[in-house]
């Protein structure tokens, strides 16, 4: 009898350590993944307000689809259009896990020199390479609409 409470006890402690090390174990890195995805968006941002556009264009995911150098015009009309890049500010953040990775969708304010924006960035870390890197990027502005800068108080 004493030994099967000893066994008892022994694979209920053994459950609870395994559940609290799950806990613990998963928590962390998705914090530090999502806090890598902010620093990718951060440094890209970076790379745009330096007027280094083949720089802020390697932030990109180079697919067949979209290869990089489509990237690079898009963001050449962007920035002739909005004018510079003056700040950036993460708004919100959303973490998805997939099959194959993480997608992150991250919502920025930003502020060029014509124009305010509201800008929505995918990016996509694959369980394979741990590489985080930009799928999408989505910009919503006032003067990518032909308005005027005039009106540009809102997106």
């Amino acid at each position: 009898m004493l030994e099967t409470n000893l066994i008892i006890r022994r694979a209920f402690a053994l459950l609870v350590g395994l559940t609290l090390m799950g806990i613990v174990g998963c928590q962390p890195q998705q914090i530090s993944s999502s806090m890598e995805a902010k620093n990718v968006v951060d440094r890209f941002y970076l790379a745009l307000k330096n007027k280094d556009l083949e720089g802020a264009s390697n932030f990109f995911k180079d697919t067949v689809a979209r290869p990089a150098s489509s990237w690079f015009e898009q963001l050449k009309e962007v920035t002739e259009k909005l004018g510079d890049l003056q700040s950036h500010e993460i708004a919100s953040e959303l973490t998805n896990t997939v099959y194959s990775g993480q997608r992150y969708t991250i919502k920025v304010k930003t502020q060029y020199t014509k124009f305010h924006a509201t800008e929505t960035l995918v990016l996509f870390e694959g369980v394979s390479d741990n590489v985080i890197q930009i799928e999408a990027w989505i910009v919503n502005s006032r003067g990518l609409r032909g308005e005027s800068a005039d009106d540009a108080a809102a997106p």
